[in-house]
């Protein structure tokens, strides 16, 4: 799994999820892409209770490579820019939690926790798990902690690298936050989203 990239993310919840629910979780691949520079694969993934459902996820997932003609209804969804984002948030990213946050994400890569391995790939240095952050970021952008029916939909840019600045820009209308994060240093985005509460 180490040559395959997380490229976007869209959940859904429909409604919080109680601690006491017995859960059912069904996952399929849902889709396969020939991209220009690669095959794109989702990932889907439907929570229910008791027979409703009140989750649903997809993550594309990238693999580099040749693997054909490209797909003409290759899915190439963009996001709006926003010039007049305000900075919502700005937060310093301290290194030392990548293997940490691997236990709990599994997402166990070498690139987010040693500086050494990550620069043998050709990265500046080791870098945060793109979950970790949004996780923050997530936290700054919900109104009042309301964690009822929620979606989010996220492309993943770049990397967020260790003991840098990360900053949250965005603008919200009508209950939708339009958002993208930044690694200092790195004037384009690293994770654009949309949160709509």
């Amino acid at each position: 799994m180490f040559n395959v990239l997380g490229k976007r993310i869209k959940i859904i919840q429909l409604r919080q999820i109680c601690l006491d629910e017995t859960l059912n979780i069904f996952c399929e691949i849902s889709c396969v892409r020939i991209v220009s520079k690669g095959l794109e694969i989702d990932l889907s993934a439907v929570i229910g209770v008791a027979g409703e459902t009140v989750w649903t996820a997809t993550e594309t997932f990238f693999y580099r490579g040749n693997f054909g003609e490209p797909d003409t209804n290759a899915e190439n969804t963009a996001f709006e820019s926003i010039p007049e984002a305000k900075v919502i948030a700005r937060w310093f990213l301290p290194g030392g939690n990548g293997f940490r946050f691997a236990r709990i994400s599994g997402d166990g890569n070498g690139i987010h926790y040693s500086k050494l391995y990550a620069r043998f790939f050709g990265f500046e240095r080791d870098f945060a798990q793109p979950f970790l952050i949004l996780g923050n970021a997530i936290n700054h952008l919900m109104d009042n902690g309301n964690i009822n029916a929620i979606s989010l939909d996220v492309a993943f840019k770049g990397q967020f690298y260790y003991k840098r600045n990360v900053t949250i820009k965005g603008v919200k209308t009508n209950g939708s936050h339009r958002f993208n994060i930044y690694s200092e240093g790195n004037d384009r985005p690293c994770v654009i989203g949309i949160l709509n509460e």
